[in-house]
């Protein structure tokens, strides 16, 4: 599911492949790195996050303030049902980017 990361300077697309009320797994290319703290907006949904691990092409994120059940269950299904389109991550936020007139 395509999220977008939004930090001082910079911003871009990421693959959301799970989330909990603390934190999450993004996937993508030129992710930020360890520690540092950026914007997560997913949907309606905004939240302050810091990366705490990096391995090949993922992150995990750390937000500051736990996300609210309602939310979480929402952006987990969301994510499920994005898994079950087949797409990789990657196709994903190419079908984002061309959806917004960005790859077009």
């Amino acid at each position: 599911m395509p999220v977008l990361i939004v930090t001082v300077g910079w911003s871009g697309g990421a693959a959301l492949l799970d989330i909990s009320a603390t934190g999450a797994r993004l996937g993508g290319k030129n992710l930020p790195s360890a520690d540092q703290g950026f914007v997560l907006k997913i949907n309606k949904v905004e939240a302050f996050a810091t990366v705490a691990w990096v391995a090949d092409h993922m992150i995990g994120i750390a937000f500051d303030e736990p996300l609210q059940d309602g939310q979480v269950r929402a952006l987990q299904q969301e994510v499920r049902d994005a898994r079950l389109t087949g797409l990789t991550p990657d196709e994903q936020l190419a079908m984002q980017d061309w959806s917004v007139g960005v790859a077009r």
